[in-house]
């Protein structure tokens, strides 16, 4: 998504956002599930999907799972990412 999209703090509630955000986890689920089923666990792709999930899961306030996903696949995260993840548009 390009930088000038719209930052998570101006959605507004209404169902159709809320759609839109259930979509943007499903889909990064089925990138990572798929990449894990055919890449493995220690694919770099796999690892790139994982990351990307745990960044949809950030934006969206999600943060335990988010920290679920950072664990299971080894990655970190520092407070740059977490700085950016309240202040950009989701990266999915």
């Amino acid at each position: 998504m390009p930088e000038s999209g719209i930052p998570l703090s101006e959605w507004s509630g209404s169902g159709a956002t809320r759609e839109l955000r259930e979509t943007i986890i499903e889909f990064s689920a089925a990138a990572l599930a798929a990449h894990e089923a055919t890449l493995r666990r220690s694919h770099p792709w796999t690892a790139d999907s994982a990351g990307v999930m745990a960044q949809c899961l950030d934006a969206l306030g999600r943060t335990g799972e988010a920290a679920e996903i950072r664990q299971r696949y080894g990655l970190a995260r520092s407070a740059q990412d977490a700085s950016r993840a309240r202040e950009r548009p989701l990266p999915c």
